[in-house]
């Protein structure tokens, strides 16, 4: 009996008002229902085999690019937040990604945030692409690291950089601390202790190796001028490369380090938004090659961008340009020109759900002359999204 009283007791306790105040557990997310349509190069690759037709002719339709497609996709984020006290919460973090059929556990990450900064550890962005200034854009799909790449088909061996910060470490367990406001800046660090784990869609297949180390740091300036708002980053990033455990690991190559440059700078007054963002990846021909050949974009060159936004009431737009000018891992000398350019449109139809419409061109511009290793495509697509 003294027992079943002092469980009781415990319970209550731990479900007082009192105690339901310092924990908190949300759900929130998105699900999206949309029409696409694109009108590519089908011979860029063979159907059959998956291999470029310029190397293995003759052609066949791409599987899985259609033109016209339904498609679907959303994210479930988990939360759950200690207040441990007036400055200090710690939160545990989910995100589940849906695309088609597929479901994958994007990022898991342990926050403390406290009078001293915010701490993140576990699989998580780095800190170039949390506190990074990037061009204003309200696409489905985006502008940087876009989906479009999923309506459209990269080239076979295709060089470039497709957003203005650090993706080479994408989702991969790392520490990262990000300061307090101090005067209108704040900076950020990561540190990443490997690749382990990484493949082109972020799924765990086996501990596959592409970086041994690597390291990040951004800073950010906010400032409010009255009718005028001011952001600036900028940010680097270094990552030692290696290949041991890939399946190119036969090929040799010099496993060079590889050095990133990153910032972006954006104004808003009124309901405008205005930005322009620049990335420059350095490392040689040989690593962006293997990076390259296990599906990962980190090619010696520089991308730029460029976007406006426009809010009033339930409607917003945006249009926006991005370019990517890459040394090219099959013609000597030359570069690899991939451009993506976005208008779109979202309204608000009441508090959680919107219509939008994305119209835009993605070219990838080989430097090679054979017309199979480029591709290019008017993109178009629209539909409803409800958020939670």
């Amino acid at each position: 009996m003294k027992k079943i009283l002092l469980t009781s007791a415990a319970f209550l306790a731990l479900t007082s008002p009192a105690a339901a105040e310092d924990f908190e557990f949300k759900i929130s997310g998105f699900l999206k229902w949309f029409a696409t349509y694109a009108n590519q190069n089908d011979n860029v690759y063979d159907a059959t085999t998956g291999t470029p037709n310029a190397f293995n002719p003759p052609a066949a339709r791409l599987v899985g690019y259609d033109k016209t497609s339904l498609q679907t996709n959303g994210e479930i984020d988990f939360s759950e937040t200690y207040h441990i006290n007036e400055n200090t919460t710690l939160s545990f973090v989910m995100q589940l990604d849906m695309y088609r059929d597929k479901v994958d556990v994007d990022l898991s990450y342990l926050k403390l945030d406290c009078t001293a900064g915010r701490f993140i550890v576990g699989n998580s962005k780095n800190v170039s692409a949390m506190m990074g200034v990037h061009v204003p854009d309200v696409s489905t799909f985006a502008l940087e690291d876009t989906d479009f790449v999923k309506m459209v088909r990269v080239p076979f061996g295709f060089a470039m950089n497709h957003a203005t910060y650090d993706i080479l470490d994408d989702d991969t367990a790392k520490a990262s601390y990000i300061s307090p406001e101090i005067g209108d800046f704040s900076f950020g660090v990561s540190v990443m202790p490997s690749g382990s784990g990484m493949t082109p869609r972020n799924a765990y297949y086996s501990e596959t190796t592409r970086f041994e180390r690597g390291a990040n740091a951004a800073v950010l300036y906010n400032h409010d001028f009255g009718k005028v708002e001011l952001s600036v980053s900028a940010d680097y990033a270094y990552t030692k490369p290696t290949f041991k455990g890939t399946p190119y690991a036969a090929i040799p190559v010099k496993e060079k380090d590889v050095h990133q440059y990153g910032g972006g700078i954006k104004a808003r007054f009124g309901g405008f938004e205005i930005g322009v963002a620049a990335h420059a990846v350095n490392t040689s021909d040989e690593v962006g090659r293997h990076f390259r050949l296990t599906g990962v974009y980190a090619t010696k060159g520089v991308t730029w961008a460029l976007g406006a936004s426009y809010k009033i009431g339930p409607f917003k737009t945006s249009a926006s340009v991005l370019q990517s000018r890459a040394d090219s891992l099959t013609t000597a000398g030359k570069k690899d020109v991939y451009t993506l350019s976005v208008a779109s449109v979202v309204y608000t139809v009441m508090k959680g759900v919107d219509v939008f419409a994305d119209a835009g061109y993605i070219d990838f511009k080989a430097a090679a002359a054979d017309r199979d290793l480029s591709n290019s495509s008017p993109v178009f697509l629209t539909g409803a999204a409800v958020r939670f």
